[in-house]
């Protein structure tokens, strides 16, 4: 059986369009061309404070080293504010230390283009600098990516992140089970080996609850209106779709993250 990665790269062809009022389930692909099409929803404002409450999806297990100081990059005439990236205005508040610069992920498991990122990103986290800590935010676009945003935190909160992660992809997109219900996201935890019992607990938490609603805040706050989208250190919005290719998308995180490092 091909892994995700090789599922995605053997249906490199072109990227569906799709909606948030009707997410399409379609294999996705994965490729350097042009990523022109996200799932979308109506833009919100973001609000004019910075948000308190802190979303921690992917938390060390234990204290990083100290950050090595970072020199300022140059200037890029090739990466332009407003073209490849926008500026979030105020700032937000992140999750990660202080002595971090913070890369988030906004996706939604219903969304194929965010199943195409998947290898993206897998590399970007073998080869990310000391400073950057990465995270994952699930957007809150509707009822079904509610169910799902609760199934990402209900698996951080049970320690199977890591393990489930994929295969949520790979059960909506290439089994076709659109996990759309509690029912269907607690058997899938099932299928994984944890007991029903706790999983119907963590899906149903307070704690979890409460992070899906910081999530949605967050969401808000960054003025998400598609996905994937990544947000470096609450600062800057960036996506394929305004860089216009996965080796741009590269570069640019690379540039903004190794700008906000010089300021550590």
């Amino acid at each position: 059986m091909k892994s995700l990665p090789g599922l995605l790269l053997a249906l490199c062809i072109a990227l569906p369009a799709c909606s948030a009022e009707n997410s399409s389930t379609a294999a996705p692909a994965a490729t350097d061309t042009p990523a022109t099409t996200q799932d979308t929803r109506p833009p919100e404002p973001a609000a004019d404070t910075p948000v308190l409450a802190q979303v921690n999806e992917t938390a060390p297990a234990e204290s990083p080293a100290p950050v090595t100081p970072v020199a300022a990059p140059a200037e890029r005439a090739d990466i332009v504010a407003g073209r490849h990236y926008r500026v979030l205005t105020p700032a937000q508040a992140t999750s990660s230390p202080p002595d971090r610069v913070e890369v988030a992920e906004v996706f939604m498991y219903s969304c194929p283009h965010c199943m195409s990122l998947e290898p993206f990103i897998n590399n970007y986290l073998a080869e990310k600098p000391g400073y950057v800590n990465f995270v994952r935010i699930p957007a809150v676009f509707h009822q079904m990516a509610m169910v799902h945003a609760k199934g990402f935190y209900s698996a951080e909160s049970l320690g199977i992140l890591e393990d489930v992660h994929e295969d949520f992809f790979r059960k909506i997109h290439v089994e076709r089970n659109r996990l759309t219900t509690e029912d269907a996201v607690v058997e899938f935890f099932v299928g994984h080996g944890v007991d029903e019992d706790k999983a119907t607990a963590a899906f149903n938490s307070f704690a979890v609850d409460t992070k899906v609603r910081r999530a949605s805040d967050l969401g808000r706050r960054y003025g998400i209106d598609s996905v994937p989208t990544l947000v470096i250190n609450g600062k800057y919005v960036t996506s394929g779709t305004m860089t216009g290719s996965m080796s741009k998308l590269r570069e640019v995180v690379d540039y903004l993250a190794a700008k906000e490092a010089a300021q550590l």
